[in-house]
């Protein structure tokens, strides 16, 4: 089905970030923990991973939009 090949298609984007971004963006959006949550799990700056999670979404969203 279409839904299921877009969802194939984004995991790939998002498998094709940098290991680190790839991963809070993971335990973002899909285990639902919060940046303070993933901040403490890593033992860094909450800024950091919001920063590094922004940077990821622009990424994806700047990539995904040539699959419109």
């Amino acid at each position: 089905s279409t839904s299921r090949g877009l969802g194939d298609v984004y995991k790939r984007q998002v498998m094709a970030l940098p290991e680190k971004q790839a991963k809070r963006i993971y335990a973002r959006f899909y285990l639902g923990m919060t940046v303070k949550e993933i901040a403490k799990t890593e033992g860094v700056d909450l800024s950091r991973v919001y920063d590094s999670i922004q940077r990821g979404l622009k990424w994806l969203a700047k990539n995904l939009k040539k699959f419109d």
